[in-house]
C-alpha cells in the first residue's frame, strides 16, 4: 500500500515526485477536448506508464466530467472562478475540487461569493469529493498575499473537517521545481491549522481512498459499490459504465 500519495502534478514533475519520496503519482491534464486530452495522456504515460492519469476540468462540470470520466482515472474540478465551487459539489462524476480560495479577487477570507461554504462542503462531504489543498501556492506567492492565501486555505480545510469532507495535501507542481517532499508537506500543514495526525491522513489514508476509487471504476467485475460480480459465466461484461453509481 502507498505511503505518500501525491494526486496533482504536471507530467514534467513526476520523475521529482517519485525520487522526492511519493509512492503513487497521479498526472494531471487539463481537459479541453477529448483529441488533444488523449494525445496528452498517451505522451503521459510513455514517459511515467506507472502514473494515474486525472482530468482537470472546469466551466461546465456536470458535462465535461462525464466526458473527461471516459479516459482517465480521477477528474478533478478547478473551482478557481466564484460560485464554482457549488456547481462542481453537486456534481456525482467529480472526485476532487481544487483551487477554491483563488476565486477570491476581494477580501481573501470573508467574500461569501466564491471559495468553499458548508453547505458545498457538506454537498461534496455527501458525494465522496475531496478537496486538494494547493500548497504550492503558500510557496509561490509572497507578503500579504501570502497570508491571504494561507488564511483562506486554513479556513477551507476548518470547513472541510466539519464537514467530513476529505482533504488532500498537494504542492499541485508543474515542474520539478515546485516539487516538495512529504516531510516538507507535514510542515506547511502546520500553517493550516492541521496537526501531524490530520496532515498524514491528508498524504495517505485520504488519497488512498481515491486510488481505490480509480481502480474499482475500471474494473468490470465492480458493478457498483457493495455489487461485484463473482463469474460471469457466458455473459460478456461488455463496455464499463464510469459513471453514476460512485
Amino acid at each position: 500500500m502507498a505511503k505518500y500519495i501525491e494526486l496533482m502534478c504536471g507530467p514534467d514533475a513526476v520523475k521529482s515526485c517519485i525520487e522526492s519520496g511519493f509512492d503513487s503519482v497521479c498526472v494531471a491534464i487539463r481537459y479541453r477536448d477529448p483529441k488533444g486530452f488523449k494525445k496528452e495522456k498517451e505522451d503521459a504515460l510513455s514517459r511515467h506508464p506507472e502514473a494515474l492519469v486525472g482530468a482537470v476540468v472546469s466551466g461546465d462540470f456536470h458535462k465535461s466530467a462525464r466526458k473527461a470520466i471516459m479516459n482517465c482515472d480521477l477528474v478533478i474540478a478547478d473551482v478557481s472562478k466564484p460560485d464554482s465551487a457549488r456547481n462542481a459539489c453537486e456534481c456525482w462524476e467529480v472526485d476532487m475540487i481544487v483551487n477554491p480560495e483563488q476565486a477570491c479577487e476581494r477580501d481573501m477570507h470573508y467574500n461569501p461569493a466564491c471559495g468553499l461554504d458548508m453547505p458545498s462542503a457538506r454537498l461534496a462531504a455527501e458525494r465522496g469529493i475531496g478537496y486538494i489543498a494547493n500548497m504550492g501556492q503558500i510557496i509561490d506567492s509572497k507578503g500579504r498575499l501570502r497570508c491571504q492565501k494561507m488564511a483562506r486555505i486554513a479556513q477551507s480545510v476548518k470547513i472541510c473537517q466539519k464537514a467530513g469532507m476529505p482533504i488532500i495535501l498537494s504542492m499541485c507542481a508543474k515542474d520539478p521545481y515546485g516539487v516538495r517532499n512529504p516531510y516538507d508537506l507535514f510542515n506547511l500543514a502546520s500553517t493550516t491549522v492541521m496537526n501531524m495526525s490530520q496532515a498524514g491522513m491528508a498524504i495517505g489514508k485520504n488519497p488512498q481512498r481515491y486510488l481505490l476509487k480509480a481502480s474499482r471504476r475500471s474494473d468490470p467485475d465492480c458493478i457498483m459499490e457493495g455489487l461485484r460480480v463473482i463469474e460471469w459465466g457466458g455473459q460478456n461484461p461488455g463496455q464499463k459504465k464510469r459513471f453514476g453509481w460512485y
